[in-house]
């Protein structure tokens, strides 16, 4: 009897559609085949295995746990990583509401993804009415290598018709269009995936230095295949997504809007600075 993957498998090659890679045939994120044109692989077996691959020319849906939005930034930058457009700029389009509440780009974080600082452009906005109307100006043109729209959540404006316009605008222009929600998710939305990120604990790399940037992410939405959740890891050498090497979830991840341990006495959480 043929698993459910096999019969995802012979529905997509009856459809037309392009054919999730068995986990073996892709060992590290490393295609051993090439895809067709507009589609990408994340890197992370289980999920390219489940759920890929995705639509490049697409807009993608991130929304940010509870104090997580630097790392639904850095996984955003990650998707564009998988889907840039060599010397081709990208536009940061966010709105001013976001630099109070979350800061702003940090290059060296930028470049901790794979992509270089200076190829972004950045145009901070008043209204997020006029980040998509900055938006649909920049899709206008397919020299663009991504767009990362960045909101401090759901508004008025943003509603079923305004995600199917960026995604129509994403499909034209051969660009991949990445909509950074810092707080709840659209009720109607015309993303290709729904992603929900949190923060997950990381491993230190040895002699307490920092280590490699985990993810908790949940998939909510895929028109093209299935959904599910996963740890991530950004591997910052293959410039993929992959498994965390090890993890201690007991250990709470540490927040970028808290304040750092004091010096002389533990944390409330009982780690020491």
């Amino acid at each position: 009897m043929p698993d459910i993957a096999q019969l995802r498998r012979l529905v997509a090659r009856m459809e037309g559609k392009p054919v999730a890679f068995s986990m073996d045939d892709n060992r590290k994120g490393k295609e051993k085949h090439s895809l067709p044109e507009g589609y990408f692989y994340l890197g992370h077996e289980e999920v390219d295995f489940a759920a890929g691959p995705f639509p490049s020319y697409a807009l993608h849906e991130v929304i940010s746990g509870p104090a997580a939005m630097n790392s639904a930034t850095g996984f955003s930058l990650g998707l564009l990583k998988r889907n840039e457009k060599a010397n081709c700029p990208f536009i940061w389009l966010e709105e001013e509401s976001t630099e109070i509440e979350y800061g702003i780009p940090y290059p060296v974080g930028i470049s901790a993804s794979g992509l270089d600082p200076a190829r972004f452009i950045l145009v901070r906005c008043q209204k997020a009415e006029d980040v998509l109307k900055a938006a649909d100006d920049a899709l206008a043109t397919s020299r663009v290598g991504g767009l990362l729209l960045s909101l401090s959540g759901a508004c008025r404006a943003l509603d079923f018709t305004a995600t199917r316009r960026l995604h129509l605008a994403a499909e034209k222009a051969h660009s991949p269009v990445v909509l950074v929600l810092g707080k709840e998710a659209l009720k109607n939305s015309n993303a290709a995936t729904r992603w929900q990120i949190k923060a997950a604990p990381s491993e230190s790399s040895g002699a307490k230095a920092p280590g490699l940037t985990n993810y908790d992410v949940t998939l909510l939405r895929n028109r093209a295949g299935y959904t599910g959740h996963w740890l991530m890891q950004w591997n910052i050498h293959d410039q993929i997504f992959t498994k965390p090497q090890e993890i201690r979830l007991k250990r709470p991840a540490l927040s970028g809007t808290r304040f750092s341990s004091p010096a002389d006495r533990p944390s409330e959480d009982g780690f020491a600075a």
